[in-house]
């Protein structure tokens, strides 16, 4: 690792930085096309190359296709009114409902929750008020589960929400 290189990414940080930020501390770990594992103490290239898009709406992103499911979330609440907030911790991620004027909407985010039950999404709700619908995936999710739970998880949000517009 390069000398005096932070070891963190800051909060607010977008995908890009954060990537680039990796890039710089580790850049063993990364191909053109592809991230490397380490294992035994070496780095192995693992998986084939894929373009990375979102499976949400196919727009291109940045990084390798497996850290995506993120900016999935967010694709979902930028077309969506009553998203407050996508947040979360590594692959702890939530989302949060809210009403017009920005206060917790409980009712939306279990009518979603709901939504992504029948979509065979098993998802928590949590907050002070149960407003953030949360999810953990496996950590071993590949990139086929990555995109099946990320277009039931813009179905269940397009059913919680009736549909509601761009916000």
């Amino acid at each position: 690792m390069p000398t005096g290189a932070p070891r963190h990414v800051r909060k607010s940080a977008s995908w890009e930085d954060a990537y680039a930020r990796c890039r710089l501390v580790a850049p063993e770990a990364f191909d053109r096309d592809r991230v490397r594992n380490l294992w035994d103490g070496d780095w192995h290239a693992a998986g084939e190359p894929a373009e990375a898009t979102s499976p949400v709406d196919g727009s291109p992103i940045a990084g390798p296709p497996m850290l995506r499911l993120d900016q999935g979330l967010e694709a979902v609440a930028d077309r969506t009114v009553g998203i407050g907030d996508v947040r979360g911790l590594g692959l702890m991620l939530a989302t949060e409902f809210v009403t017009e004027d920005g206060s917790p909407d409980p009712e939306t985010a279990a009518r979603v929750q709901r939504a992504a039950v029948n979509q065979g999404l098993l998802l928590l709700l949590c907050g002070a008020w149960n407003q953030v619908v949360r999810m953990i995936p496996a950590l071993v999710i590949d990139e086929t589960a990555v995109d099946e739970g990320l277009q039931a998880w813009a179905a269940a949000v397009e059913a919680g929400t009736s549909g509601a517009a761009r916000r």
